[in-house]
């Protein structure tokens, strides 16, 4: 919604020909504005663009509250083509105001763009929205993370008492908000370059995520090759080349990635906590597995 307001203010000022700094679409394409530091530049800036979508994956944890999952299929659609279209056309209405070359990274773009508009309410509406919409994504992010933990507790592998508390799920609540806390302080630690390190590390594991998700599909539509009830995207299309096709591509966008000195750091962190949880993760799975098939009512 404050993106479409902020196109709303675009083009009201666009038609205001006595404007002090009107819209002109010909700034998009001004001092070199199609990749101006060239194809290089677009490859390495991928990472950032994908951190940008990566919160479409709490719809799929989300699935599992759904009464009828096939709906995710819609959901999908309208989200990832709603945002994509939004997204789009904001910095496109951005960037008719304020010229690449003149953004400030300092501050919202955004807010900026609607300083030069001379809308000085619209900046503290939408300063407001920001961190509205900061804490909607953290929130976001929590209850996914919370689903993930309580599913693993429940499959033993995760300690067990994270699968207590009910539908409420205090524990898994618990685990994940001293994630947070340790993230907060991190932050005060390296508050200048946290931000970039935070958001490379978080695309690189959505890399990574998406990775396994495809690889997880042909394996399991391998399984159930038979199973005419089973559900399938209308959005796969020409598999399984297009999955693996996929996979190079993000593949590649990670190696270009690892150019930029702020996401390698982002890059070696992520590395660093896969591997600190995979080296442990099949001797903890199969101890915890062995005791449930044992006794499957066995507490931890």
């Amino acid at each position: 919604l404050a993106l479409i307001v902020f196109l709303a203010a675009v083009l009201l000022v666009g038609w205001n020909m006595w404007s002090v700094n009107p819209v002109s679409i010909t700034r998009l394409w001004a001092h070199g504005g199609w990749l101006p530091h060239g194809v290089m530049g677009l490859l390495q800036s991928m990472l950032i663009v994908i951190f940008a979508y990566s919160g479409i994956g709490v719809m799929a944890t989300a699935t599992t509250e759904l009464k009828n999952p096939r709906d995710a299929g819609k959901a999908a659609m309208w989200v990832v083509f709603g945002l994509s279209a939004i997204y789009i056309l904001s910095l496109v209405g951005l960037l008719s105001v304020v010229p690449w070359f003149h953004v400030n990274i300092s501050a919202s773009p955004f807010v900026s763009a609607l300083h030069v508009m001379q809308m000085p309410i619209l900046v503290d509406i939408f300063n407001a929205v920001i961190l509205v919409a900061a804490f909607s994504v953290m929130a976001g992010t929590i209850f996914s993370a919370m689903l993930i933990l309580r599913n693993m507790a429940d499959v033993r592998e995760a300690p067990r008492i994270i699968a207590r508390g009910g539908k409420r799920r205090i524990p898994a609540l618990m685990a994940t908000s001293i994630g947070v806390l340790i993230i907060i302080g991190v932050s005060y630690l390296l508050p200048s370059r946290v931000y970039s390190y935070l958001i490379s590390a978080a695309s690189f594991f959505t890399f990574f995520n998406w990775v396994v998700i495809l690889v997880s599909w042909l394996r399991f539509k391998k399984q159930h090759r038979d199973d005419h009830e089973l559900y399938r995207s209308p959005f796969i299309r020409f598999e399984p080349f297009t999955i693996w096709l996929t996979i190079a591509a993000i593949a590649l966008l990670t190696v270009f990635s690892l150019g930029s000195f702020d996401q390698a750091m982002g890059g070696l962190a992520a590395l660093s906590l896969t591997i600190i949880v995979a080296i442990p993760y099949p001797f903890v799975a199969h101890k915890r597995r062995a005791q449930h098939m044992a006794d499957p009512t066995q507490v931890d």
